[in-house]
């Protein structure tokens, strides 16, 4: 989802540049600033447990039920805002 919200987010910072050279262009007010919200990337978040994961000794490991939310739900503390923000790019 993030890379399919990466490409989508970019297309729309190009659109909203390309309009602030037309208007700079056709003399019209200049918007400066673009408010678009970034999509983050959390591929690190997953990674870092699944080398956890990997590197453990044990046959057997005990996780907490925030972590057994996080990691086995997929319920991250994050995931909401990240789901809205890739949501807004992403057809």
């Amino acid at each position: 989802m993030f890379v399919k919200a990466q490409e989508g987010y970019r297309k729309r910072v190009i659109q909203e540049l390309n309009q602030a050279l037309e208007d700079a262009k056709a003399g019209r007010q200049i918007t400066t600033q673009i408010r678009l919200p970034a999509p983050e990337d959390h591929t690190a978040d997953y990674d870092r447990v699944i080398r956890m994961l990997e590197m453990s000794v044990d046959d057997e490991l005990e996780i907490t039920s925030h972590e057994f939310d996080w990691y086995v739900m997929d319920n991250w503390q994050w995931k909401g805002l990240v789901s809205q923000t890739c949501g807004m790019y992403v057809d």
